[in-house]
């Protein structure tokens, strides 16, 4: 039949039509495309969680990035946050392409599970807003990972993502520019938890990739904390207030009142522990909580 018929029943086969180029490959007839964006304003008229379950299924199909490539601006009439940042320039030496090709290139650095996906989609969507340009055009984005955060908070909310979805993906968003090391990363898995600490260094790895050169360089000593962090994982290294050696009623016996001293005095003691001044040692511990309790 008519393709602007058959889009006007029901819009949602706009965002169809993205997820069948996203999953099998297939290029979209140049009349049916026409159909699509011409029928753009129906997915106003589309529940949220149709229209997020069908950007969820497109995020996670192997031919993503060709299809949000071929077709930004049919993902734009459902995110409309997003169209800014097609062609919007990156004129500096830490990058090699333009934000919406950045974008899509970090996209094809991650696998496929859905918070990391939303994640690379969206780490850089507020950038537009943030940037500033020197007379020489150099480009600068301060701030952007907070702007950018504040709208994938905004357009998961809309979408009425599950808060678990949303809070991951903020969570990535508004911490992929910070600095993760081997000096840090104990803290950062204490912070974010394994899982998402996980998460956050393949955020970070497909990131470098999708940059210039010079920091491409950089991808393989990601990927060696990302193993850091398996194996600290993996050999239940203490990280939580659950794996200290001692624990409240430890305290108790060295003469700790229940209360916020004695939360505060665990709290100080994994800090240590995270830190590598104190080893998740029974007896050091128990020897710093008798000096802490002194002090007081």
């Amino acid at each position: 039949g008519d393709a602007g018929t058959r889009m006007r029943e029901d819009a949602l086969r706009i965002l169809r039509m993205v997820r069948f180029a996203a999953k099998l490959g297939f290029a979209i007839e140049d009349g049916t495309l026409a159909a699509m964006m011409a029928a753009g304003d129906g997915l106003r008229s589309v529940s949220a969680e149709r229209v997020a379950e069908e950007l969820n299924q497109i995020l996670t199909a192997p031919h993503i990035v060709t299809a949000l490539r071929n077709y930004p601006r049919v993902l734009f009439l459902a995110l409309p946050e997003l169209a800014p940042m097609l062609h919007t320039p990156q004129r500096s030496p830490f990058h090699a392409y333009d934000l919406w090709e950045h974008s899509l290139k970090t996209l094809e650095e991650t696998e496929a599970d859905l918070p990391l996906r939303w994640a690379a989609l969206l780490h850089d969507c507020g950038k537009p807003q943030s940037a500033t340009h020197d007379a020489d055009g150099t480009s600068h984005f301060k701030g952007h990972p907070l702007g950018s955060a504040a709208m994938a908070e905004s357009i998961m909310r809309r979408l009425r993502q599950p808060r678990a979805l949303r809070e991951a993906v903020v969570t990535l968003v508004r911490h992929h520019d910070d600095r993760l090391g081997p000096d840090n990363l104990k803290r950062w898995m204490n912070r974010l938890g394994p899982e998402l600490g996980l998460a956050m260094i393949k955020l970070q790895y497909a990131d470098a990739l999708a940059h210039a050169p010079r920091i491409a360089a950089e991808a393989p000593k990601i990927m060696a904390l990302y193993e850091k962090a398996e194996a600290l994982i993996a050999s239940g290294s203490c990280l939580f207030l659950k794996d200290l050696a001692i624990d409240g009623r430890d305290l108790i016996k060295l003469g700790y009142r229940e209360g916020s001293v004695l939360g505060n005095t665990l709290s100080h003691l994994l800090d240590q522990v995270l830190a590598g001044t104190l080893d998740n040692d029974r007896e050091q511990l128990l020897t710093a909580a008798r000096s802490l309790l002194a002090r007081n």
